[in-house]
């Protein structure tokens, strides 16, 4: 039961991967659309990267990345805006940094969630709930007297 669960981290980590390389792309776009006459060249190829990662978010049901993109997407699009675009490509390479610094932390608390719940342990329940359990059973017990 445990190389399942290896292989299912894997295939996360592989995705986490996968979207840590696509938000460098679109951040490292992003910053190609701050040059002059270089937007509507790099748009296209930014616009779809942003469409990948939103359905790879949606496909692992990252929401909040979910809409991260979306708004990433909101940007690339408004950055068509003639002299306020650069405003726009500005806040989306900042937008990008975050998303990089986003995915990298979901996969270093991915790899930690994944050390804790192999650790060992057997039970789950706490101190009080099988301190509860005790007192239950020692009441039938004294019923049955």
């Amino acid at each position: 039961m445990v190389k399942q669960s290896v292989s299912f981290s894997r295939e996360f980590s592989l995705l986490s991967i996968f979207q840590q390389i696509i938000a460098i792309l679109i951040g490292v776009l992003f910053f190609l659309g701050l040059i002059p006459f270089n937007y509507p060249e790099v748009s296209g190829i930014l616009i779809t990267l942003i469409v990948v990662q939103l359905f790879v978010s949606l496909f692992r049901l990252h929401l909040f990345a979910f809409f991260y993109e979306l708004i990433l997407l909101l940007l690339s699009v408004l950055s068509f805006i003639p002299i306020l675009g650069y405003l726009f490509r500005f806040l989306g390479f900042i937008g990008a940094l975050f998303d990089m610094l986003f995915h990298r932390n979901a996969q270093i608390i991915k790899e930690v969630n994944f050390a804790k719940s192999s650790s060992g342990k057997k039970s789950r329940k706490n101190d009080s709930q099988k301190h509860f359990e005790g007192k239950v059973y020692e009441a039938k017990y004294k019923e049955k007297k």
